[in-house]
């Protein structure tokens, strides 16, 4: 490619494997390693550019797939030196990593620990900011949490809310709206192992604070439905939610990867009667367009991958205003002078992300699901901006 300057950010990607929601983990996987390594040939490729106010920023495949970014992290992390040396050749400035690519290296600390004097350098001799844009995603997750309820009528501080998934993202969520609410009753719920941790972070929150802990592939207590009229989910085990069980009148928020719910189901149900309200957390809403500048096209299989870059663009940019946090933060880290977040995300730099980005009149994206035809073309369902009033016994 050479030193072309093409973008000022990037985002890494790994290869996506499934619908999130779908329990065929082993077809999948297999399907989109074949893609993978048919299309990628063990190297990155920059897919998408979008332009905007604030620099272009491009995201690029890496070629390892997302369901086996835990299995061997040496490759892991590999992959993103790859895809990081592309980033630079092209002209970024800023690097983040999407999805569980964070998690797999502990939050990028062991991508980081490669780069160092080793960086693959441009012109000026400068290496680039790596960044796992955890802090702009917890930001997302507040203004999404505001997006749902002004949506519905309601206010956080009349809800029980339930958090699912306390991680380095659920605890730096926990925490950001701990500072700026109190709920009713807040259930903070994580698996029995990590009982004791969840006693700790109660002793540092404000309010009525209960710990849940739930056996590690089970789902809620059934109980826990009747208590809660706001749920917020940022887990790795999925469709912990089930959202048959959710009452009428509770709102969901989730930024969980896979989804912590069925998202078909949630559609089905919303569309019958439209009795719950939920949202995807990860996007941020700002007050410039992004627009869609190049698209990589292949020959090969095109339909198929042609399919996948087609979900890719939808899902982080599905209104032309909007784009998910993780993404988003390579740009907007360097022109607004924003925390690099490597290793867990504070309280402190996620809510410099969330009061800087509030200055500047970013917000949540409209509350939404997305959901996948057998095509694998993503569609995104948007929710009903009508009042919702809260269940009566939570």
């Amino acid at each position: 490619m050479g030193t072309e300057q093409l973008i000022d950010a990037a985002s890494l990607i790994a290869f996506p494997a499934e619908r999130p929601t779908l329990d065929r983990h082993a077809r999948e996987v297999a399907t989109a390693q074949a893609l993978c390594d048919e299309v990628l040939r063990d190297g990155p490729l920059l897919t998408h550019i979008w332009t905007s106010p604030y620099g272009r920023v491009g995201t690029i495949l890496i070629p390892v797939v997302d369901m086996t970014l835990f299995e061997d992290r040496r490759r892991t992390v590999e992959a993103a030196l790859k895809g990081i040396a592309l980033a630079v050749d092209a002209g970024a400035r800023c690097i983040s990593f999407t999805g569980m690519i964070p998690a797999a290296t502990d939050y990028a600390r062991d991508i980081a620990d490669r780069v160092g004097p080793a960086a693959p350098d441009d012109d000026a001799g400068r290496s680039p900011s790596l960044t796992t844009g955890h802090a702009a995603v917890v930001a997302a997750f507040a203004f999404n949490v505001e997006s749902i309820l002004t949506t519905a009528g309601r206010s956080y501080d009349d809800e029980s809310v339930g958090f699912v998934g306390i991680g380095s993202i659920g605890q730096g969520i926990l925490r950001l709206l701990d500072a700026r609410g109190s709920p009713r009753k807040v259930f903070i719920v994580d698996i029995t192992q990590n009982r004791d941790r969840l006693l700790r972070i109660r002793e540092d929150l404000k309010g009525d604070v209960e710990v849940v802990a739930i056996d590690k592939d089970g789902g809620l207590p059934p109980w826990l439905y009747d208590r809660c009229s706001l749920f917020l989910s940022a887990t790795s085990t999925p469709l912990v939610i089930d959202v048959d069980q959710l009452r009428p009148g509770t709102l969901l928020v989730d930024d969980s990867f896979p989804f912590g719910f069925d998202a078909e189901r949630a559609a089905s149900r919303i569309a019958a009667a439209a009795d719950i309200r939920i949202t995807i957390a990860g996007g941020l809403h700002g007050v410039e367009t992004l627009e869609l500048a190049d698209v990589f096209s292949h020959t090969e299989r095109a339909s198929e991958f042609g399919i996948l870059l087609d979900r890719i663009a939808r899902i982080i940019n599905p209104w032309p205003k909007c784009m998910t946090g993780c993404v988003y933060s390579s740009l907007l880290t360097n022109y607004y002078d924003l925390p690099r977040t490597l290793g867990p995300v504070t309280y402190r730099d996620a809510d410099t992300f969330y009061s800087k980005l509030k200055s500047e009149g970013f917000s949540g994206t409209p509350p939404h699901v997305f959901t996948f035809d057998t095509m694998h073309r993503e569609a995104i369902q948007t929710m009903p901006e009508i009042r919702l009033e809260r269940p009566a016994h939570a």
